[in-house]
């Protein structure tokens, strides 16, 4: 899942980690930034047991970016701005 935080370098995946790891002390669930996207979006993998509420705790806490236009459901509002428009060409 990529959750809407940014770094600049992967050296900061260090910090999330670290951040992962005391938010979610006491729950059996496994947390790590594994890399960051293009555009620097953290991506982060979970599993175990309380995965759901570490989903529903991201998802509160920086909010989830949809990786694909299938993960978009009708009717959700999403936030965020146009980088660029392109004139398209017939």
């Amino acid at each position: 899942m990529t959750i809407a935080t940014k770094i600049r370098n992967l050296s900061q995946l260090k910090f999330v980690n670290d951040f992962l790891s005391s938010s979610f002390k006491g729950l059996k669930v496994e947390a790590q930034a594994v890399s960051a996207s293009n555009h620097g979006w953290v991506q982060v993998k979970l599993s175990g047991e309380d995965e759901k509420v570490a989903v529903h705790y991201l998802s509160e806490k920086f909010g989830i970016c949809p990786e694909s236009l299938d993960q978009i459901e009708r009717f959700v509002t999403l936030k965020g701005y146009v980088n660029t428009i392109k004139k398209q060409m017939n």
